[in-house]
């Protein structure tokens, strides 16, 4: 790993740390990550002149805006989400959003977005007084159906995130990332390498965003041309039968003499990398990879290309939403926001052989 790699993997843990505490020290970070303090205190220099963190007496905090625009000082928001790293984010931004423009801020976390979240979302709302709610709401009948229900028969300004509201709810709208459009920018990436047999490697459930994700994959490569539109479900680390599934999958991409994936979900992209060296083939010289998701793709081997939801910006905007829902009132006009992913290109895509 380069000199730089190794900076931008300090920096991301740095960054993940402040999210999860709101604060670090140089000497946390020295005995979290084995680096000097002058190495530390290097790193913080260079996210603070980025504007992703702010210096303190010895070490850093979470980055604050010299002005609040959400408009919503003096009111109190409310936030359910399930609990992973994902949602850590966007619910961190959140809270960052509204508490810098003057507002309280409530969280709940769920295990999942199960049944749960809706119990959660009722007791917070009878129980907070709330202004406005923003939540992450199941994407699997019958509990979306339920929370759906809910809604419609909630007069709460409320803002779901990574999301489509639908159009039956008078008083929800949305923001999240364009999946359709990050699938796309993968497939274009692999396309201008070189690669005409491409294939997307998908969760075997339905997951949030995934048949988005489809399609701004398979809308790209018929736009370019490429004819074969080859998917495949992905092989799950927990998974009894994984050597087995593991197999036939390296079998089928070579019987479609498939040179480029993407993974959809980047534990699932990580841990098809390691698949790959077990079974010896070359990441990305024999094959390349890249992620949709970047959460410790940097930590893999190599360091995977990813496309990177725009996380942190879905978390300002729910609050914004929320904020111009209840100035305007009536007035207001529902927005269904998305937002453009990025692509980081790092070391597990090139040319093909």
């Amino acid at each position: 790993m380069t000199e730089r790699l190794i900076a931008e993997v300090r920096q991301e843990r740095i960054l993940a740390a402040i999210r999860r505490d709101g604060v670090v020290t140089v000497r946390g970070m020295v005995d979290e990550l084995g680096a000097s303090p002058m190495t530390i205190r290097r790193d913080i220099n260079h996210l603070a002149d980025r504007g992703l963190v702010r210096r303190v007496h010895g070490g850093a905090a979470a980055a604050t805006r010299r002005r609040a625009t959400s408009g919503v000082r003096g009111l109190t928001l409310g936030m359910v989400v399930p609990s992973d790293h994902y949602w850590n984010v966007i619910s961190y931004s959140s809270q960052g959003e509204a508490v810098s423009g003057g507002a309280r801020f409530v969280l709940r976390n769920t295990p999942g977005a199960g049944p749960q979240m809706l119990q959660v979302a009722a007791d917070l709302v009878g129980q907070s007084r709330l202004d406005g709610l923003i939540l992450a709401p199941p994407i699997t009948e019958p509990d979306r159906q339920d929370l759906h229900d809910w809604l419609a028969g909630l007069s709460l300004p409320t803002v779901l995130v990574e999301r489509t509201a639908e159009v039956t709810l008078p008083m929800s709208q949305s923001v999240g990332a364009d999946n359709a459009r990050g699938a796309a920018l993968a497939a274009r990436h692999l396309y201008d390498l070189g690669h005409r047999r491409m294939a997307i490697l998908h969760h075997a459930y339905e997951a949030a965003g995934l048949a988005e994700m489809r399609l701004g994959w398979h809308s790209a490569l018929t736009a370019l041309d490429v004819v074969d539109d080859l998917a495949h479900p992905m092989v799950y680390g927990a998974d009894p039968h994984r050597e087995v599934l593991l197999a036939q999958l390296f079998a089928w991409l070579r019987e479609h003499r498939v040179s480029a994936v993407m993974v959809t979900g980047h534990p699932h992209a990580v841990t098809f990398a390691q698949a790959c060296h077990e079974y010896g083939i070359e990441v990305p010289a024999e094959l390349s990879v890249v992620a949709y998701g970047d959460t410790d793709t940097i930590l893999s081997h190599p360091p995977l290309t990813a496309v990177r939801p725009p996380r942190e910006l879905v978390g300002r905007l729910a609050v914004k939403l929320l904020g111009d829902h209840l100035r305007d009132g009536r007035d207001h006009r529902l927005q269904q926001v998305l937002l453009c992913p990025s692509l980081v290109v790092r070391q597990s895509t090139a040319s093909p052989a």
